[in-house]
């Protein structure tokens, strides 16, 4: 009977731990790319450039890339 206590905290805290490491992992990708980004200005402007743009374009672009679920349930309810 204690066993099974002690695995059920310990499945626990790893849900709790791999919660936390999502944002934590997603930090770290950014800053990578970011970093990336940044290197690749000096070594190469015009290739950094060219994926700047790209990045502008699809940052400045009115349409989505995915559609987000609550304006669909709010268009669906309005419709009613």
């Amino acid at each position: 009977m204690e066993n099974e206590n002690v695995s059920q905290e310990e499945e626990t805290e790893e849900v709790v731990r791999t919660s936390d490491d999502t944002p934590a992992f997603q930090a770290v990708v950014c800053i990578i790319i970011a970093t990336a980004l940044f290197i690749l200005n000096i070594v190469s402007p015009d290739i950094g450039g060219d994926i700047m743009k790209k990045v502008r374009n699809f940052s400045g672009a009115e349409q989505e890339l995915f559609t987000n679920p609550i304006d669909i349930v709010e268009n669906y309810i309005s419709k009613l």
